[in-house]
């Protein structure tokens, strides 16, 4: 597994956002237990007012990348990446498209899609825990929205058809089973 720190710090230097090697890598056990998970509610009652500024950014990112603001992607990288409420993890497996030879821009709007969709719901639930269903289901939206603008991703037209079949629920519930057995060291 790639830890999210080291990608999104070298993605924030490759797409010129700052980033600084402060940033605490959120991934991997040892980032420690999450906070027991709390009723939804009771959560969002207890953001902070740049949680809620991060969480309806990123919900106005995911609903349309066009029309978000033009540093949306960089703002969700970097909340993600240095949030000690926040613990987001990418291989290949789950996020194939980050070793793909793509469009720059479009491998960032990935990062931040699926980065923004795990955040989104860690910080709606109140658990630190990576939502990688979430996270795919975003990559897949935002996804679907910059390929109408003509932007093209072998790796992601793979999930866009498994969705497209009904197929992508059961993908990722593949993808989590492999990730708790590999958790497991099994």
């Amino acid at each position: 597994m790639v830890k999210l720190g080291l990608v999104v710090l070298l993605a924030l230097s490759a797409f010129g956002c700052g980033g600084s090697s402060s940033a605490r890598s959120t991934a991997g056990p040892e980032a420690g237990p999450g906070p027991a998970s709390v009723p939804a509610s009771q959560a969002q009652a207890q953001l902070t007012p740049q949680e809620r500024e991060i969480l309806d950014l990123i919900e106005r990112y995911l609903a349309s990348p066009s029309e978000a603001p033009p540093d949306a992607p960089q703002r969700i990288m970097v909340f993600a990446a240095t949030s000690s409420k926040i613990m987001v993890v990418l291989d290949e497996k789950v996020a194939p498209w980050v070793t793909e030879e793509i469009d720059d821009a479009l491998k960032q709007h990935m990062l931040a899609a699926y980065m923004g969709g795990s955040t989104a719901s860690q910080l709606r639930s109140g658990k630190k825990d990576d939502d990688l269903r979430a996270g795919v289901e975003a990559t897949v939206r935002v996804y679907a929205a910059l390929r109408k603008q003509g932007a093209r991703s072998a790796q992601m037209e793979k999930l866009v058809e498994l969705d497209g079949k009904g197929e992508l629920r059961a993908h990722i519930d593949r993808l989590i089973a492999e990730r708790a057995a590999a958790m497991r060291g099994g």
